[in-house]
């Protein structure tokens, strides 16, 4: 590891987390069934004297950006990529939860098998 670097990433957050205001929002990792990573984005709600930041789910993010009581996890600012993340769990779990397969019409069923086979020929 690159210790300079890692100092600069370090400064750079800390004087992020240092110019959030109330109702800024930030982005959070999270942890679900099987340790399974995913992102979500969340308010700030306070900042205390110390600078903390309160969010609006109960988490506070200290002033280095790691977040009190999670041990090796940090806001970040909202990115593309994370944004893309978020949309793209967020559809998978309504097509979990929502996808009723024996209500699809025949031409849907079949639009459906088209790309189960080209997803699984991509993987080859």
């Amino acid at each position: 590891m690159d210790y300079n670097k890692s100092l600069q990433e370090k400064k750079e957050r800390e004087e992020w987390i240092s110019s959030l205001q109330v109702g800024d929002k930030v982005a959070l990792e999270g942890y679900g069934l099987g340790r399974n990573r995913y992102w979500y984005i969340t308010k700030v709600v306070k900042i205390t004297p110390s600078g903390r930041k309160n969010l609006e789910n109960g988490l506070i993010i200290m002033p280095d950006g790691s977040i009190r009581g999670d041990n090796g996890n940090y806001a970040h600012p909202i990115t593309e990529e994370i944004k893309v993340r978020i949309w793209r769990r967020k559809a998978i779990i309504k097509l979990n939860k929502e996808m009723r397969f024996d209500e699809l019409s025949d031409n849907n069923l079949n639009r459906l098998l088209t790309i189960l086979k080209e997803s699984q020929e991509n993987q080859n």
